[in-house]
């Protein structure tokens, strides 16, 4: 509830957030991907998750659980879609 507006403000500029991040820190990630880590509803993973897409209009976080690199080791998703 607090943070509702500044949440969704935030996914609405992913794709700014993405180049600030990649200017700053080096990282590329987010160019690609929401800077938000869902919980698959699948496996109940989050660091195999990557969110794609933002619906505002459903206040909805589309992700797919992947799999995801994490300090060099590979993480595999169960590839359910959510």
């Amino acid at each position: 509830g607090l943070f509702n507006k500044e949440i969704k403000t935030v996914l609405l500029n992913g794709k700014r957030i993405g180049e600030i991040v990649k200017e700053e820190i080096g990282q590329e990630k987010f160019l690609e991907a929401l800077p938000y880590f869902a919980v698959c509803e699948n496996c109940g993973r989050i660091y195999t998750t990557k969110a794609y897409d933002f619906l505002p209009e459903e206040n909805k976080i589309l992700y797919a659980c992947d799999g995801m690199e994490v300090k060099g080791r590979w993480l595999e998703g169960c590839g359910h879609k959510g």
